[in-house]
């Protein structure tokens, strides 16, 4: 199964406060015996990824 679509959230800038955040994500679900998910997320803006990665830097 692959589910493809977009997450909207936010994330808490040091300086900036409360930011939004939308990922682009796809998820692939596995079975051989037992359920495995495989996901992948990327940000498309790369303002808003360079300002989330400043704030998960520090």
């Amino acid at each position: 199964m692959v589910f493809a679509g977009r997450e909207v959230g936010t994330y808490r800038h040091p300086t900036l406060g409360e930011q939004p955040l939308q990922i682009r994500t796809t998820r692939i679900f596995t079975y051989d015996g037992v359920w495995q998910q495989i996901h992948h997320g990327s940000i498309d803006d790369a303002e808003a990824l360079a300002a989330y990665q400043q704030a998960v830097r520090g």
